[in-house]
């Protein structure tokens, strides 16, 4: 009895050893590839926005200018462009941020084992 309980639990766990996902190697710079791509995109994504806010800061000064004959629509509009300034001065400043540590990030990983982005999508 003892011999067949053994056997059959012996049995069962080289079933569930089998089954189970081979473990992935340890990549000590896997940190830093996960970091460079985040902040990569983080750095792309506020770029785009702070060009987004320059257009929209142009369109509020032509308004503005067009608008010139109604001081309190031209004040209003003049307003805008300077918030939209701001706001591109803002996410530039971030873009920035994130693009040095992103190249921090892609320093720390060996030259022989750097991948594009694409590959680690």
């Amino acid at each position: 009895m003892r011999v067949g309980f053994f056997a059959i639990l012996l049995a069962s766990t080289a079933l569930l050893g089998s089954a189970a996902p081979l473990p992935k190697p340890y990549d000590p710079h896997s940190v830093h590839r996960e970091g460079r791509v985040t902040h990569q995109a983080l750095a792309d994504h506020h770029r785009d926005a702070a060009v987004s806010h320059r257009a929209q800061a142009t369109n509020h000064r032509i308004q503005a200018t067009m608008n010139a004959h109604n001081q309190n629509v031209a004040d209003r509009h003049r307003a805008e462009a300077n918030r939209h300034t701001n706001e591109a001065d803002h996410h530039s400043g971030l873009a920035a941020q994130h693009q040095l540590t992103a190249n921090f990030h892609a320093s720390q990983i060996p030259r022989g084992q750097r991948r594009s982005i694409d590959e680690l999508e």
